[in-house]
């Protein structure tokens, strides 16, 4: 997880308006759709969440959406976590990690996170 400069929380409020705004329904259409705004949020672990839990959009994982998503979707989730790497996360949710492990989805769910947050990268 990443924070290097926590944004000023007037610039968050701006984003989450121009994130309904646009409609985005998770931080991969605000990658496609306000790449501005993702270029200053993808390295922002803190804004991120802020964001997602502003917008509605999940933030935990529980058993049965771990048994029963895909890794795209865990991954998506992860995101509005503010998970950018594998070690970040298993730090801040080890008991997700390790459910996410026992079923199979926790290496694919975290290189689908960093592909795309370097991917998504301008």
């Amino acid at each position: 997880m990443t924070d290097n400069m926590n944004p000023p929380l007037a610039s968050i409020i701006a984003w989450i308006e121009e994130i309904r705004r646009v409609e985005c329904a998770s931080f991969v259409d605000v990658a496609l759709r306000l790449p501005e705004v993702w270029s200053v949020i993808r390295a922002q672990g803190l804004a991120r969440r802020t964001i997602a839990q502003a917008c509605g959009w999940p933030l935990r994982l529980s058993r049965d959406a771990i048994q029963t998503q895909s890794a795209n979707s865990l991954g998506v989730t992860l995101l509005n976590f503010g998970a950018d790497c594998a070690i970040g996360l298993w730090q801040y949710a080890p008991r997700t990690c390790h459910l996410m492990h026992v079923e199979g989805k926790f290496h694919d769910a975290c290189a689908l996170v960093v592909r795309r947050h370097r991917k998504l990268t301008p």
